[in-house]
């Protein structure tokens, strides 16, 4: 199989599409294995590391999964929850993402990973002011598989040892303790939507490889008068949670 050697497309690129596209109609199944780097070396006439890099990044994505000893192998592809976030409804229900889950017979948990009191984050700051606030960091989960990495930032009328309790639930926070921690009804102030890639600390709490895609979802909730209570940003794996807005007519 031939590769254009004149093209500006990097060769490790040009690989990585070709196999993409071979997966994608059906040559290599999934669960299966796909030849070997010295094989496909052959086949593409480059060296083993450019198709090392190839297969690197498709398993940064999630096409391929390698099995220490064993090979790599095409992956299964991930079914993601739709959450739907309604345009015409302000009020934040905590419930929705589970809600989503379980439409599709999953159970979602949230666990919290870390609580501390510190100094807002100049992100942070921008969205609830400069000083001292509670910083959660949680993990959501379905049936074991990391769903979100969430990092709250909030100015909490609660210790952090009782935001820790609350984590430690069986069902992890529940939508009412999230106002009890915001110590207030939360509202949509704003949301903005991103890419990036993983660090090293989200692969290890995502169970992603490092520069694996993430959605990131920032944003910051407000009181019902407006004044703004916490700032979030939350981030996905590619292909485990798809945000969806709807925009009715009426």
């Amino acid at each position: 199989m031939s590769i254009d050697r004149e093209s500006a497309v990097p060769l490790h690129v040009q690989i990585q599409e070709h196999l993409r596209a071979r997966i994608e109609r059906g040559e290599f199944a999934v669960g299966a294995t796909i030849p070997t780097e010295a094989v496909l070396a052959g086949e593409y006439g480059v060296n083993r590391l450019t198709v090392r890099q190839a297969i690197a990044d498709l398993r940064a994505v999630g096409v391929l999964v390698a099995r220490q000893g064993r090979g790599t192998f095409v992956a299964e592809p991930p079914v993601p929850i739709d959450v739907t976030m309604d345009a015409r409804n302000l009020r934040i229900e905590h419930e929705r993402a589970r809600r989503a889950a379980e439409s599709k017979g999953r159970r979602m948990v949230e666990r919290v990973l870390e609580v501390d009191l510190v100094m807002a984050s100049a992100e942070a700051a921008g969205g609830i002011g400069p000083g001292p606030a509670t910083r959660i960091r949680t993990l959501s989960t379905s049936e074991g598989v990391p769903l979100l990495r969430t990092e709250y930032w909030v100015r909490s009328p609660l210790p952090p040892e009782d935001i820790r309790a609350r984590g430690e639930e069986p069902g992890g926070i529940g939508p009412a303790a999230w106002n009890e921690i915001a110590g207030a009804e939360m509202f949509y102030g704003w949301r903005s939507f991103d890419a990036r890639p993983a660090s090293r600390a989200d692969a290890e709490v995502l169970g992603v490889p490092v520069g694996s895609a993430l959605l990131e979802r920032c944003g910051l909730n407000t009181d019902e008068a407006g004044r703004p209570v916490m700032f979030l940003r939350r981030l996905a794996p590619g292909g485990r949670m798809r945000i969806v807005i709807p925009y009715p007519r009426d």
